[in-house]
């Protein structure tokens, strides 16, 4: 009886390997020890057949051609439904996948993955996804699950992971609950359970479109602290949002659109939560535009969030029914942005203060620097990488970013520049992607004709890590189009002022920075940088002698300026009324502003500097200037003395005066040498 048992056993099981081998067409057995291996777009496909097991990605994936040949209309059928959510661990391990396409604007759920439940996506990169939905559209997956399923008093913690993910160019869109990483996570109506979602370290420069509820990584977010008397216990349903970065542009017609969160909600029935959702870490950049309760971080937060050490790089925040902050309609302490991000409120440019609401404020070379993140709280051991005063914090597991040496626009548009190590080159024009090679540390790319209205980003993947973040060649944006014709500027020095009878948008052009002088206070003058002027402003210009080609702009801007633009020659008197006027000129102590000791004409197309004469003595000693995107100023305020050493910015001690032309240090402040 034994032997007859053995004999009909064996059968059967050979049956359910083969039936399970059956499901995924590669290599593994689908368990934590052995997962699927996945080696080719047929396999990826197989996912869907097994949807509680554990996969990885053993290489780059192209997506293209299989779509073409299976679904060329719909494209890609994401992975998961509400019936048949996928519940088990994909695990990317840090290769790409190139080409996905879903059109499917009748349908929620949509993404890589459709819908997700206890189930973990890591490790996998995303190169120029397009997909379109209905509700819940995000890059790597639709919707996720809060809680278990069962009715009744479940103590099991249901438990979530989107980790360490990446999205390069691309676009997604839909209707309500957009988001370039995840479209929004709920819960069903149970309250008897506990439910977690760790969003952790994922990056993103995919353009995210949509009416409500739009974010740069997740669209919508939900929360709910509850207490059931019978049971006598409590309940929580959050998510942990940590460590995320994006960068790109995002357009909403509706409400609720951030950087990172679009809109969030919180079911709240006892007031002893911990603080919850957690919201640290996080990072975001590009365009952020609205119709209501836009922000540069979160559109619609949560007051009980624990919500810190977060940054806003955004170049613009603009929304038309309600006034956009840097961070969050909410107060928050404990939050940096930059200084240089324009808010606009219904087609206004706003006057921004540092405030729990738009955050503390600095300068890009602070922002740029490890040790501001280190106080933060960020980990640069094991989740974040940096490219000290070049680049913000990007993922470790990220290629570093490229470096830019020259980019030429026209009919035969050039891109080029250098990376580390060699590689794989993706070039974005708008929507359009060219790929190349790097090799030895050196890539380059002809675009063809490329006017300014299309943004021009660049991504390499080298060695064996994810692609880099984007390095924004030309930003082209929607926001902050140009409207007008190229204007020839002309910088004689390093620093000059300047004037010109057109509006500009210095914001389009690398290698020349405008500032206008802002404000004074003891004896120093902030110079703002300033990205829109309008014809007739006087600015002062900073960076390499030479032509640029600038764009004229429609965009209005109106500035507290203290510098005062000349259109023709114009004879500058040594006070105005109750104002003393100065000229940048090179004098006793190197370049800066020297009061004006005679009358004299001051060229076409140039600017003096207005101060109130009771705030300044006429001594003819300069006024110290520092800029607002610097951490140290150019100062010049006294005599240099020939016995004081100078330095350079790496701290060298030099013998002499220097004579080459620069930046340098003496008697503790930045000096320019021009000559």
């Amino acid at each position: 009886m034994k032997k007859i048992k053995n004999f009909v056993l064996l059968p059967l099981m050979a049956m359910f390997a083969i039936h399970a081998q059956a499901q995924f067409g590669g290599s593994g057995s689908g368990t934590a020890s052995d997962p699927y291996l996945i080696t080719n777009e047929d396999e990826l496909f197989d996912v869907r057949n097994d949807l509680s097991a554990n996969y990885k990605l053993m290489a780059d994936l192209d997506l293209t051609e299989w779509i073409a040949e299976e679904s060329p209309k719909d494209g890609w059928n994401p992975i998961g439904n509400s019936s048949t959510p996928f519940r088990g661990v994909f695990d990317g391990n840090y290769h790409t996948i190139k080409g996905l396409y879903i059109n499917r604007p009748n349908i929620n759920n949509v993404g890589l993955f459709g819908y997700i439940y206890e189930a973990t996506i890591k490790n996998t990169a995303l190169i120029n996804p397009k997909i379109n939905g209905n509700n819940y559209v995000g890059a790597f997956v639709g919707l996720i699950r809060l809680v278990n399923e069962n009715d009744g008093y479940h103590p099991t913690n249901c438990i979530n992971y989107v980790n360490n993910n990446v999205v390069i160019g691309g676009k997604v869109m839909g209707n309500n609950n957009i988001g370039g990483i995840i479209g929004g996570n709920s819960w069903v109506d149970n309250y008897f359970t506990h439910g977690t979602c760790y969003i952790q370290g994922n990056y993103s420069s995919i353009s995210v479109e949509g009416i409500n509820n739009v974010g740069g990584i997740i669209g919508y977010d939900c929360c709910k602290n509850y207490y059931y008397a019978p049971f006598g216990r409590y309940y929580q349903v959050y998510s942990i949002i940590d460590d995320n970065n994006y960068i790109g542009n995002i357009v909403s017609t509706g409400e609720g659109v951030g950087g990172i969160v679009g809109g969030t909600n919180l079911s709240r029935t006892y007031s002893s939560d911990p603080g919850l959702p957690i919201f640290e870490r996080n990072i975001a950049g590009g365009n952020i535009i609205g119709k209501k309760s836009t922000n540069g971080l979160v559109g619609v937060g949560m007051p009980y969030s624990s919500f810190s050490n977060n940054v806003c790089y955004a170049d613009t925040v603009g929304c038309g029914e309600s006034i956009p902050y840097r961070i969050s309609a909410l107060s928050f302490e404990n939050n940096y942005s930059i200084l240089s991000t324009v808010l606009v409120y219904n087609g206004t440019v706003l006057e921004v203060e540092d405030n729990n609401y738009n955050g503390v404020s600095y300068g890009a070379r602070t922002l740029r620097r490890k040790t501001t993140y280190q106080g933060m709280g960020f980990d640069f051991d094991n989740q974040w990488a940096i490219s000290e005063l070049k680049s913000y914090p990007y993922n470790i597991k990220q290629s570093t970013p490229p470096e830019l040496t020259s980019f030429t626009l026209g009919d035969a548009s050039m891109v080029k520049g250098t990376a580390d190590g060699s590689g794989k080159l993706y070039v974005f024009v708008g929507d359009e992607m060219y790929e190349g090679v790097v090799t030895d540390g050196q890539w380059q790319m002809s675009l063809g004709y490329v006017d300014a209205s299309k943004r021009v980003t660049v991504s390499v993947q080298t060695g064996n890590l994810m692609p880099s973040p984007m390095l924004v060649v030309q930003k082209g944006d929607a926001a902050e189009l140009p409207t007008g014709e190229i204007e020839g500027v002309y910088l004689p020095r390093n620093i000059s002022t300047f004037c010109s009878n057109k509006s500009l948008d210095y914001s389009q052009t690398e290698g020349i920075r405008a500032y206008i002088a802002a404000g004074y206070n003891k004896g120093t003058v902030m110079l703002m940088r300033a990205k829109y002027v309008p014809a007739g402003e006087g600015v002062i210009l900073m960076g390499e002698p030479g032509s640029y080609n600038v764009y004229t702009t429609s965009t209005k801007v109106y500035y507290s300026n203290m510098l005062k633009g000349v259109l023709e020659p114009t004879v500058i008197d040594p006070t105005d009324g109750d104002k003393t006027n100065f000229i940048l000129t090179n004098g006793s102590t190197g370049i800066g502003f020297y009061a004006v000791s005679n009358s004299g004409e001051l060229a076409a197309g140039k600017a003096y500097l207005q101060l109130p004469t009771d705030a300044f003595a006429q001594s003819g000693k300069a006024v110290n200037f520092v800029f607002d995107d610097q951490t140290t100023g150019i100062f010049n305020t006294t005599v240099e003395d020939v016995n004081d050493g100078y330095y350079t910015l790496d701290g060298v001690r030099l013998d002499t005066r220097p004579t080459d032309k620069g930046i340098y240090i003496h008697n503790g402040k930045k000096i320019v040498i021009t000559k």
